[in-house]
C-alpha cells in the first residue's frame, strides 16, 4: 500500500469525522428532547394531540391548550375559537364548565374550571374562586398547601381590551390572586396581588414561558384600600404598539412595543388563586406567607362581578357562522385518552379528568388498559441513531479511500 498523501494531511479528514460526530450526537439529543413532554417525541397516531406535556385522541385535549408544534401534525389540534365582543355578568351558572366536561366546543361554555377538585363556581351574579387547605398531604417542604383554582377562557383574543371587575382572596399574606393572559406558547400579561401587600397591584410580562420577575412593576395605590375588601376595575390594554394596564380608569403601567412582534399571538385569559405562603422559601417571601390556615374551616374567596372583552379583531358573521357549522356538524367521537407509560404508550378507554396545580399534572379515575403501543421514543431514536451512524461511517470510509491507494 502506498500513501498518496502525508499522514499530516490526513488529519483535516480526520478532524471532519470528529465533527460530523459531535454533529451527530447533538442531533439525537435535540430529537430525545424536542416533541410533547411526556411522549418524548411528537405524538403518535393514535394519539395525536399534546395536551399539557400528555398525547391524547380525547377531544378535550385535541381543544384548548392543545400544542400543534407537538401533535401527530399541524391539523391534529381543533382550530382555537375565534375572538368574540362580550359582556359577561355571571348571571348563568351553565357558563362555567368543569374543565373535564368540556369539548371545546366555544358555544357550549363562556368558563373551564381547570383543576379537580373544583374550587369554582357562580353564585349570586359572581364568579367564585376558592382556595381550601388540602391536609391529604404535605408538600415538597414539608407543609400543608393551599388548593386553589384557575378558570380559563373558552375563547382567545389578539389585541383589544379586557376588563373585569374583582375583588380579590388575597385578605392572608401568603395568599396569591391573579388575572392573566396567557397562551400555550407562554406569552403572557399579568395582574396579580399579594396579601403581604393589599395596596399594591403587581403587572408584569413574559414571552415564550421564559419567567422574567425583573420586569415586574409594584405599584402602590392608596385608593384601593384593601383590594380583597372591595370591588375594583382592572384593565388590559393590548394594542399595537403598547400594551397599557388600568385600575379604575387610571393607567398604571405602560409597555412600548417598539414595533416589534412581541406578542404576535392570540392568548386566553385566566383568574386564578393560589397558596404561595406555603410553597418555596422564596415564593413565601413575595407573598407575604406563611399562609394563616389556623381556622378549621378557612377558605378565600376571589369574586368577579363581571367582564367585558373588546376585540380588536371580530369575527365576522361569516366567520361565526362557519364556527358553529363546524363545532354542530362535528360527529360523536369515542373518547380514547393516550398516555406515557414506560417509555411505551398505553391507549385507555374513558375520559379521566388530567389536573394541572402547582406543577404536578395527576390523572384522576381508573381507565382500562386496552392495548400497548410500541413507539415510545427509545425505538424513536434508536432509528435516528441507525442512519446517522451508517451516514458518518460512509464519509469516514471515502475519506480514507481519498487518502490510500492499494497497491
Amino acid at each position: 500500500m502506498q500513501l498518496l498523501y502525508p499522514k499530516s494531511q490526513l488529519l483535516p479528514a480526520k478532524a471532519i469525522i470528529a465533527v460530523l460526530i459531535v454533529l451527530t450526537l447533538s442531533f439525537i439529543a435535540r430529537i430525545h428532547a424536542a416533541g410533547c413532554e411526556h411522549f418524548g417525541s411528537k405524538c403518535p397516531k393514535n394519539g395525536p394531540c399534546c395536551n399539557q406535556g400528555w398525547c391524547s385522541a380525547d377531544i378535550k385535549f385535541c381543544a384548548m391548550n392543545c400544542d400543534p408544534v407537538n401533535s401527530f401534525s399541524a391539523d391534529s389540534c381543533l382550530p382555537t375559537p375565534g375572538c368574540v365582543s362580550f359582556r359577561d355578568n355571571f348571571d348563568n351558572a351553565a357558563t362555567l364548565m368543569p374543565q373535564g366536561n368540556f369539548s371545546g366546543n366555544p358555544f357550549l361554555a363562556n368558563w373551564t374550571s381547570d383543576f379537580e377538585p373544583n374550587n369554582a363556581y357562580i353564585k349570586d351574579g359572581k364568579l367564585v374562586l376558592e382556595i381550601r387547605q388540602d391536609r391529604t398531604k404535605l408538600n415538597e417542604y414539608g407543609k400543608y398547601q393551599g388548593f386553589g383554582t384557575t378558570v380559563s377562557s373558552v375563547r382567545s383574543l389578539h389585541k383589544g381590551n379586557i376588563t373585569a371587575r374583582l375583588r380579590t382572596a388575597s385578605s392572608s399574606p401568603g395568599v396569591v390572586s391573579s388575572w392573566i393572559t396567557r397562551n400555550v406558547q407562554g406569552d403572557e400579561l399579568d395582574f396579580e396581588w399579594v396579601g403581604r401587600s393589599p395596596r399594591q397591584v403587581q403587572t408584569n410580562w413574559y414571552q415564550n414561558g421564559v419567567f422574567d420577575w425583573s420586569r415586574g412593576v409594584f405599584s402602590d395605590l392608596p385608593e384601593l384600600d384593601d383590594a380583597s375588601a372591595s370591588f375594583h376595575e382592572y384593565t388590559i390594554g393590548w394594542e399595537a404598539d403598547q400594551v397599557r394596564w388600568f385600575v379604575d380608569g387610571r393607567c398604571v403601567r405602560v409597555l412600548e412595543l417598539n414595533g416589534t412582534n412581541v406578542f404576535g399571538r392570540s392568548q386566553q385569559w385566566h383568574f386564578s388563586v393560589w397558596d404561595g405562603g406555603s410553597g418555596s422559601p422564596s415564593t413565601a417571601a413575595w407573598a407575604g406567607g406563611p399562609t394563616n390556615w389556623t381556622g378549621p374551616d378557612s377558605v378565600y374567596r376571589m369574586e368577579v362581578d363581571w367582564v367585558e372583552v373588546q376585540c380588536a379583531q371580530e369575527m365576522t358573521e361569516e366567520q361565526r357562522k362557519a364556527e358553529w357549522d363546524r363545532w354542530n356538524s362535528r360527529p360523536n367521537r369515542t373518547l380514547v385518552t393516550t398516555t406515557v407509560m414506560g417509555g411505551g404508550v398505553t391507549t385507555t378507554q374513558g375520559t379521566p379528568t388530567t389536573t394541572m396545580s402547582g406543577g404536578v399534572t395527576t390523572t384522576h379515575g381508573t381507565p382500562t388498559p386496552t392495548s400497548n403501543v410500541s413507539a415510545g421514543p427509545s425505538k424513536k431514536v434508536g432509528g435516528e441513531v441507525w442512519i446517522l451512524s451508517v451516514v458518518v461511517m460512509a464519509v469516514g470510509l471515502a475519506f480514507f479511500e481519498l487518502g490510500c491507494n492499494r497497491a
